[in-house]
């Protein structure tokens, strides 16, 4: 089997052409094909065949053309290729070598890694020959959907065309280059690489006037059709011309008088204004003062880009001089790892540029890269030198620049944790709060900063303390002295024109930012603009693999390659975060791709986080039956989690929950309402422990609009119930009662028994909190009776021991204690140990009401125990509390002190998580059993 997609879609079996018909099978076996091995899910199917216009039965029609396709392949495959459902969507499986495009894939990364230019030229021929026209030639689509689905491809043809024409060019051929150049350069008159060659091809055929020309009529297209000038590979290389620079491959003898030019003081000037970085600057100083006897120190200081890297290394190697270190010599390089429309340098021309600097004649100068570097360790063998190799991209570029003498020290910079065998790395991170101030201070001037000190604050914040971003803040302040610092933040505060706004001259931090994002590959630069769109501050392995629909291992590793290139950082070792305003520049990236996949992968998220929290909320309330979601209700999406304990799943909880916060706030703006108020309702059971009051009210309050806005009257019931609970947490306890009024007829209107139940609970909770009992007594007897017509064991033991507080309240405590013991014996006969922990701790204050002190110790000892191992420390930090009353009471004060200091402990730690000073400042809401 073939399956051919760079040209027109074709398959061959058996050396015979297979005809494929219709052309929506072929686009989708096309689609299917470019996604070799992964599921396309159905909705990004039905948009991509119907162009978006998607007919009302396109899921029927889908699954007739996959089922005709199926057939076809089946019969002339056989176990070569399979057509599967999965995971929400169709995939292929199939080896990917046999599919032209991604065998030219392959074979251009082969290319790359290959240090031999012929080889590398014949690889790429090789890749190359497999095209026979436009991608996807005979598929009728718009130039949009061609972009989206053959862009990737498209550009690395062009590119390896580039790199195949770099190879000809290292080896001699300039001559036979010329005629294909002509042509390329005239369809492709942006392509700076293109034009690069063909000014270099003229040259090396001794036509450097035409060279020149070449040069002027580029740059003036540029400039009339797009306002811009020259990259800098194009105009180094114009001067190299004008030149003659000798690497250019034309060998001129010098004269006989000429004097060899020597530069051994090489480097920039130091940064006037340089500020903050001091522990960065000991660590460098402390590193180089326990310099080896055997060999060179080296420190490569990485990070991403705009984080000062350049900046610290150039202000450090003076440091280092005025210390006595780099006497003899102080050589610089820009490698330009990370420069626009310039690649890396080659160490070979680097070292030649730097020992015709060290005063050897050009004539003199080996022509290997291997020879050049035994050349170059020799004149610095017994020197004093300082080496600073600024942006470097690559191991490969370094190595070879390494000195070999003892008395040397080589700063390298990269925007990647490059791995040099003997260097220390030193990581290099965003500025603290302090040393952006410090840099605002030095440029904007002190006068305006104290004049705000919380609009500065925030101004630093905003720029995420990015040090380019600060500095161009700052230096945007100075050239506006009519501006104060509110006048600028009133324009970053707008993440959708940050960027705008950080630019001064021809210095801007998304110029920086384009710099790596263009340097990843196509499968990093789509995870990057997908992570930019994930709701919450951080992603996981899974929810990353969720939404670039990938595996989960697959996804990890591209995470780690990215967390490598600097552009994420890591929050915990799971746990990976895009710098703000990288966000904003990836998901400006994302805008100007189409929409419906991003569309799509946000669904894929929410559902995952839907299930996996349903999940979460199965173990939290084991016994639970009101279950919002059926396991049933969507296709599984992404690797299931399971949770072994309720420790587990409040962990998860706890992790999620900012993400899964934003998801709830996030799903409305994307059209998802129904997940809206399913995943609010999923998190009742996490907030009634932990006591988000805020994240639970501002989910709720949106996930009300949600249901309201698509008319579903069991999820407003759901979320109206939800709501009163919470309410009632904080003592808004009219608006609270007027939930679960509103919650009461709509499960009645739906004559969902077990939701009435529920919400009467909670009624009575409210009433109980106001000491209206006899109100309080109404609501869990109807309650009670609603849960035994639905067979609920752990409603109907919540609500007997809800009974039973209620009944102690009175002051009947016979009647109370009746109630408990049925609450208990309910409890231990459904095994709901959960539930046992509000029954327990009721026994703990009716033993002590009665003066029963040792009963009411234990009582409350086993109340703790159960809490703390179901992870409710909201309902621990309130027995403790109890427990130590009791304590305190039968005269065990040293005990007593203990669990206060717990309480104490636990009370501080949930202090902060909730709304209404603090929970009465630090007293606690009192809990009954409710949710």
């Amino acid at each position: 089997m073939e399956f051919c997609l760079l040209g027109p879609v074709g398959v061959i079996a058996d050396g015979r052409p297979l005809v494929i018909g219709r052309q929506r099978e072929r686009a989708l076996l096309a689609v299917l094909l470019l996604s070799v091995g992964r599921p396309v899910p159905f909705h990004q199917l039905i948009d991509l065949l119907w162009k978006d216009a998607p007919p009302p039965s396109a899921r029927k029609s889908l699954q007739v053309h996959v089922s005709r396709l199926r057939a076809q392949l089946d019969r002339a495959g056989g176990d070569a290729v399979r057509l599967t459902a999965q995971g929400g969507g169709y995939a292929i499986h199939t080896d990917p070598a046999l599919v032209d495009a991604h065998r030219f894939t392959t074979l251009v990364e082969q290319a790359r890694g290959c240090d031999d230019p012929a080889e590398r030229g014949r690889t790429l021929r090789t890749a190359l020959e497999l095209w026979h026209g436009p991608a996807l030639a005979d598929l009728a689509m718009s130039d949009r959907l061609r972009h989206q689905l053959c862009g990737g491809l498209d550009e690395l043809r062009l590119s390896a065309t580039e790199l195949r024409i770099e190879s000809d060019l290292a080896l001699g051929r300039h001559h036979e280059l010329i005629p294909e150049l002509t042509e390329l350069t005239a369809a492709h008159p942006t392509r700076e690489r293109l034009i690069a060659a063909h000014m270099l091809a003229l040259y090396r055929c001794e036509r450097q006037a035409d060279a020149l020309s070449l040069f002027q009529r580029i740059s003036d297209h540029l400039a009339e059709e797009l306002g811009v000038t020259p990259g800098t590979r194009m105009r180094g290389l114009h001067l190299a011309i004008l030149r003659d620079d000798p690497d250019l491959g034309l060998q001129r003898q010098p004269a006989a008088d000429a004097t060899p030019v020597t530069a051994v003081r090489q480097l920039p000037p130091d940064i006037i204004n340089f500020s903050g970085r001091e522990a960065a600057l000991t660590g460098l100083r402390a590193l180089v003062a326990r310099a080896p006897d055997q060999a060179p120190t080296v420190c490569v200081i990485h990070g991403m880009g705009g984080v000062g890297k350049t900046k610290l290394a150039v202000h450090a190697a003076h440091r280092l001089v005025a210390d006595g270190w780099g006497q003899d010599r102080q050589l610089f390089v820009d490698l330009h790892g990370f420069s626009a429309d310039q690649t890396p340098a080659d160490p070979a021309a680097v070292l030649r540029e730097f020992l015709q600097l060290l005063g050897v004649p050009s004539e003199q100068i080996p022509a290997g890269l291997e020879s050049r570097t035994a050349v170059f360790r020799d004149r610095l063998s017994g020197t004093r030198t300082l080496l600073l190799l600024d942006n470097a991209a690559r191991e490969d570029q370094v190595l070879p620049l390494l000195p070999a003498g003892s008395g040397c020290v080589v700063l390298v910079t990269s925007r990647r944790n490059l791995s040099v065998e003997g260097a220390v790395s030193l990581p290099l991170e965003v500025f603290t709060e302090q040393e952006a101030l410090n840099v605002l201070v030095n440029i904007a001037g002190a006068d305006r900063v104290d004049a705000d000190r919380a609009a500065a604050a925030e101004l630093v914040r905003l720029c995420g303390r990015l040090p380019i971003a600060v500095t161009l803040a700052a230096h945007r302040l100075r050239t506006r002295p009519a501006w104060n610092i509110a006048d600028l933040l009133a324009r970053l505060r707008d993440r959708n024109r940050v960027l705008s706004e950080l630019v001064v001259g021809d210095r801007a931090v998304q110029n920086v930012f384009a710099l790596s994002y263009q340097a990843l590959s196509p499968h990093r630069r789509r995870l990057l603009r997908l992570l930019s769109l994930h709701p919450g501050e951080d992603a996981t392995a899974a929810s990353a693999a969720v939404l670039a629909g990938l595996p989960t291992q697959e996804a990890e590793a591209l995470l780690e390659e990215l967390l490598d290139e600097h552009v994420l950082q890591q929050t915990t070792t799971d746990r990976y975060r895009l710098h703000d305003l990288l966000r904003a520049y990836t998901k400006g990236q994302a805008r100007e791709v189409d929409r419906l996949p991003h569309r799509a992968a946000m669904r894929r998220l929410l559902i995952w986080y839907l299930q996996t929290a349903t999940r979460a909320r199965g173990v939290l309330d084991a016994h639970l039956r009101r279950v919002v979601v059926d396991e049933e209700l969507y296709e599984p999406i992404g690797d299931r989690t399971e949770f072994g304990s309720a420790g587990e799943a409040m962990a998860w909880f706890l992790a999620e929950r900012g993400n899964m916060v934003a998801a709830v706030l996030a799903a409305p703006r994307a059209g998802e309402h129904v997940l809206t108020w399913q995943l609010a309702s999923t998190l009742v059971s996490f907030f009634n422990r932990s006591k988000h009051w805020d994240d639970w009210i501002s989910t709720h309050r949106v996930a009300l609009a949600a249901a309201q806005h698509c008319d579903d009257r069991v999820g407003q019931a759901h979320i109206f119930n939800g709501l009163g609970a919470a309410y009632s947490d904080v003592h808004r306890f009219g608006e609270s009662i007027d939930c679960h009024r509103a919650a009461a007829g709509l499960f009645r209107d739906a004559d969902d028994r077990s939701g009435q139940a529920w919400n009467l609970n909670n009624l009575g909770v409210v009433y109980d909190r106001v000491r209206h009992f006899t109100e309080a007594s109404d609501c869990y007897l109807q309650a009670l009776a609603l849960f035994r017509q639905d067979q609920d064991r752990q409603g109907e033991g919540l609500s007997l021991n809800n009974l039973g507080d209620v009944h102690l309240q009175m002051g009947e405590a016979g009647q109370a204690a009746a109630y408990l013991r049925q609450a208990l014996d309910c409890q231990r006969a459904a095994g709901d140990v959960a539930g046992q922990r509000y029954t327990r701790a009721t026994f703990g204050d009716l033993e002590r009401t009665a003066g029963d002190l040792d009963q009411a110790i234990d009582h409350y000892q086993d109340a703790l125990s159960i809490s703390l191992k179901v992870g409710d420390r909201w309902q621990a930090a309130q027995i403790l509390t109890r427990l130590a009353d009791a304590l305190t009471a039968a005269g065990r004060t040293d005990e007593a002190g203990r669990f206060l200091d717990r309480a104490l402990e636990m009370r501080t730690s949930l202090a902060g998580v909730g709304t209404r000073d603090k929970a009465h400042n630090l007293g606690l809401i009192e809990d009954r059993p409710g949710s």
